[in-house]
């Protein structure tokens, strides 16, 4: 599947393959399911010591916890790097300048200014 392919896992679900706990209950349909999830790099998966989650209480959403231990030696981030023939496609400068501009005209608080003036 899509997570195998990603190199992703669920912790609990590898924990519990079995198991069978909720993390979200519908007063509407007044039925439960499990929604929430913590899904990670299965390079983290050794670290793990626990994953629970917790009584459904205050909201209609159960807390979840992971217990993980990260080793820093033990992780190496792969690089990652530009693909520069992007650089040379209008249409992808135009949607990355595009999106600067959202991102500038939203979080403008005065506070921080645009570094530059070129053009992408």
């Amino acid at each position: 599947g899509f997570m195998e392919q990603m190199g992703r896992v669920d912790p609990w679900r590898i924990s519990r393959p079995t198991g069978k706990e909720f993390s979200f209950y519908s007063h509407v349909h007044k039925v439960y399911s499990r929604i929430d999830f913590f899904i990670m790099s299965r390079d983290f998966l050794e670290g793990v010591r626990d994953t629970e989650y917790s009584a459904i209480t205050i909201s209609d959403h159960a807390p979840h916890w992971v217990d993980l231990l990260v080793c820093k030696e033990s992780y190496q981030r792969p690089q990652w790097r530009l693909e520069v023939g992007l650089l040379a496609e209008e249409r992808v400068c135009e949607r990355v300048g595009k999106c600067m501009q959202d991102y500038l005209q939203v979080n403008d608080t005065g506070e921080v200014s645009a570094a530059g003036s070129g053009r992408l």
